[in-house]
């Protein structure tokens, strides 16, 4: 969702090990995101690591 409605493209280091979970994302306006480490550290530190309000404050 971050990615389609930021406009983005997914990149991944494929010499990264873990690169399934380092892959990142590069918006337009130069910024780059990690969602997948985001809904990792959700499942490790609950809800204080939202992933709607991670979201929402990107799509600002």
């Amino acid at each position: 969702m971050i990615r389609r409605q930021g406009g983005g493209a997914w990149r991944v280091d494929d010499n990264d090990p873990r690169g399934e979970t380092n892959v990142e994302i590069h918006l337009p306006d130069g910024a780059v995101v990690w969602p997948v480490q985001r809904v990792m550290k959700r499942f490790s530190n609950g809800s204080e690591d939202s992933i709607a309000g991670y979201g929402a404050v990107l799509g600002r």
